[in-house]
Order: C-alpha cells, then structure tokens, then sequence
C-alpha cells in the first residue's frame, strides 16, 4: 500500500467512525509522509509503521469520547502546568540563535574589513600590524568562518522551529485527546534547501582552513618566527 492508499482508507474509515476535523488529521498524515520520505524511507516501509488505517480511526473515535469526559478537567489543568513550565525554555533558545547570527555578523564584518582594510579610513577599526596579502587573506578566512556561523544559525532555528511545531503537537493530541503521529525533527532542513546549506557549510570549511593555514605560514614566514605576533608587538599596548 502507497501513500495515496493509505490516506484515502484512512480519510473513509474516519468518515465511518465519524470522526470530527478529519481534513486536519489527514492533513497531519500527509506531513508525516513528507517528513519521513525525506528522511530515506520509502512508503510502504512508512505505512507499515504507521499500521491499520481500520484501527488508526477507531482510535481517534475512541479518544474524542475520552476527551468530552469528566476527565478533561485534570488534563487541561496539567497541560496548563506543563505549558507555564516548557514554554519560558523556548527563550534562551531564541537567545542563543540570536547570539550565532550576530557572531556571523561580526565574522563577517571583521573578514571584510582586514580585505579592504589598505583602503579604509586610519583609525576606523583597531587592526593589528600585518601585511596587506597574508592580511587579506585571513580576512577570507574569517568570513569564511563568518559563513559557517550563518549555517549553524540557519540550522538551530530550524531545530527550535521544528521542537515548537513538536510541542504544538503534542500541546493538540493531549488537548483533544487524540493520538497525533509523530513530529520528525530530522533532517531539519529538506530538498534543495538541505543540498544548499550542506554545499555552503562544506565551501566555508575548506575556505576558512585553506586561508587560514595560507595566512599563517605566509606571517610566520614574513616575520621569521612562528609567533609572528610577538615579533609584530599585537598584544603590546603603549601606557
């Protein structure tokens, strides 16, 4: 059985239970589909897992009577608590994808400025004394690295994007009292847009440790001594 099977059995044997809000579990259904396709498995290997679409619908007629019980209260209330205790976690996550991006930033900022730097108005940006060429060179580096911070940014928004959608719902299967499939957080990014942050995050690397190690050699070299920045008085400050 494919995919369309599935959810055409399953959509009919809602439709017998009577079920309520069948567009949005079928719905549910064929995200689930998208998710774990993407993730390498084929569709009859997901319906398998998923099992009868006969007792799948029984199920959720049986738990919507459970959920107009007397017994929602305490569950509402829990899930009341579990709210107040799991959503303030969501805003140090915000936080750190916030503090990466602005690190990309100043990557970023700080590679372009060692480039142009023969160019630049004196006194604009505290730079150390080096050479223009190995100078420009490590400023690719850095924005390289810079690059890669945009990646890893792009990836932990994506993970707390998809652990909120997770929490949404599960926060709807308690609530309603239906039992939802499962959210898949992996891959956190699908098609194109993972082939393309896999090609940059490979990219930056090889260019940040190609510069970077080019830089270097080319300044201890110029200063004739691996710690050029002794030789060249970086961390010396006038009183």
């Amino acid at each position: 059985m494919n995919r369309q099977m599935f959810l055409e059995e399953l959509k009919q044997q809602l439709k017998a239970n009577r079920v309520p809000d069948i567009d949005e579990i079928i719905a549910e259904y064929a995200d689930h589909f998208l998710h774990k396709a993407a993730d390498g498995y084929t569709e009859e290997e997901i319906v398998n897992a998923l099992g009868d679409a006969k007792e799948l619908a029984r199920a959720y007629a049986s738990d919507g009577k459970i959920a107009e019980s007397p017994a929602r209260l305490p569950r509402l209330i829990g899930l009341a608590l579990a709210d107040v205790l799991i959503m303030p976690l969501f805003l140090p996550a915000l936080v750190w994808v916030a503090a990466l991006a602005i690190a990309g930033l100043a990557f970023v900022f700080a590679g372009a400025w060692l480039i142009i730097s023969p160019s630049s108005p004196a006194r604009m940006l505290l730079l150390p004394h080096m050479p223009y060429l190995p100078g420009a060179l490590l400023g690719a580096g850095i924005l390289a690295l810079g690059g890669l911070f945009g990646v890893l940014t792009v990836q932990c928004f994506l993970l707390v994007k998809k652990l909120w959608a997770a929490f949404l719902r599960w926060h709807r299967s308690v609530q309603t009292g239906r039992k939802l499939p499962p959210y898949v957080l992996f891959p956190l990014a699908e098609g194109k847009a993972k082939r393309r942050l896999r090609r940059v995050a490979l990219a930056c690397s090889v260019m940040f440790a190609v510069c970077f190690t080019a830089a270097y050699a080319w300044m201890a070299f110029a200063a004739g001594n691996f710690e050029f920045w002794h030789v060249w008085g970086w961390f010396q400050y006038a009183g």
